[in-house]
């Protein structure tokens, strides 16, 4: 439990409210609704909130949905709202859905390192490792100083059983 608690990201409760403002000042802005759908994300995937209050959970999810839909609206490649809404059809195991939302973001922004990542995260979910790794190690040669890109290409080597690279 207290593992749990120390887990949770505390910076998410800090940028929700700013990512709030943001929205009220420039309703027009797809790229702060598309935060707020990733912040709210973020707060509703943490084993925390999972842990102590599953209802909260729910309705963090359920402003992700909101916010990453009017995101879409104002532009409807946002890759970051692209990304978000492929998260949440994980989330609600709508695999193939999930698959397209990451391929037409990727599609549209082939550069995202970020986006990258996050669909090498889901590649090796749904038991595609070998793809994982060469998407993975696509968003490292893009941001090798990137936690999550560099964690995947790590993966993709234990999972060969190759230990030294993965360590390095």
């Amino acid at each position: 439990e207290d593992m749990l608690r120390n887990s949770h990201p505390r910076w998410t409760e800090e940028l929700f409210p700013k990512y709030e403002s943001v929205v009220q000042e420039a309703p027009d802005y797809a790229n702060a609704w598309s935060g707020l759908a990733d912040v709210a994300y973020g707060n509703g995937t943490s084993p925390v909130v999972n842990f102590e209050n599953p209802e909260g959970a729910r309705h963090w999810l359920e402003r992700s949905r909101q916010s990453a839909e009017q995101a879409l609206q104002l532009d409807p490649d946002n890759k970051r709202a692209l990304t978000v809404t492929a998260k949440l059809a994980v989330n609600d195991n709508l695999w193939l859905e999930a698959d397209g939302l990451y391929r037409r973001a990727l599609d549209k922004h082939p550069g995202d390192a970020e986006g990258l990542a996050a669909y090498a995260q889901f590649l090796y979910t749904v038991g595609y490792a070998s793809q994982a790794r060469e998407v993975a190690e696509r968003a490292f040669r893009l941001d090798p100083f990137s936690p999550d890109s560099s964690r995947l290409v790590a993966i993709g080597f234990l999972a060969r059983g190759e230990l030294g690279p993965a360590m390095e």
